[in-house]
């Protein structure tokens, strides 16, 4: 009998205790939401560990800086380790932000020098290659007579083809 009262309260404690847990991640996204920022996501810091209290804190504030936080929750209180603003925002993070709210910075390909050039004689002219690698590859500008090749299907060989889009080959 003293074994089932005692497992009951084990039980009840636990159950209170997750009570408390999800009620103070509700006052963390409330807190985060009353400065004006938008609350992304809270993540376990290290999911391995059995008394794991910390957790990262994701968010975007007012001026759409995003934002890492390691936050302590203790019980029914918690309180934020650091805070720090992040430029390499994690994909699953960015699936959280609603539709057309994030459009990534992406760098501008950086133009390879030409290394040499690979002339065929097709039927509708003189094509140049130009390859920035020993061979013929995706990105590389394709000239017919001298001018940007136009887009379409170019054979260069016995069944050997190359498709070209905007004067690169796609």
């Amino acid at each position: 009998m003293d074994v089932a009262i005692i497992g009951a309260v084990f039980i009840v404690l636990i159950f209170v205790s997750i009570h408390f847990h999800f009620k103070t991640i509700d006052r963390i996204k409330a807190d985060v939401e009353k400065k004006g920022h938008y609350f992304l996501r809270l993540e376990d810091a290290d999911p391995f560990s059995r008394r794991n209290r910390n957790y990262w804190l994701y968010y975007r504030d007012t001026r759409k800086n995003f934002h890492q936080a390691k936050v302590r929750i203790d019980f029914s209180s918690y309180e934020i380790v650091s805070d720090k603003i992040i430029t390499e925002v994690p994909e699953r993070i960015l699936n959280d932000l609603p539709e057309g709210e994030y459009t990534p910075y992406k760098k501008p390909l950086e133009e390879k020098a030409v290394i040499s050039r690979k002339k065929f004689d097709t039927p509708d002219g003189y094509l140049v290659v130009e390859l920035t690698e020993p061979d013929i590859a995706v990105g590389n500008k394709v000239l017919l007579d001298d001018k940007k090749a136009p887009d379409g299907k170019y054979k260069l060989g016995f069944l050997t083809y190359i498709y070209v889009k905007d004067g690169n080959i796609c």
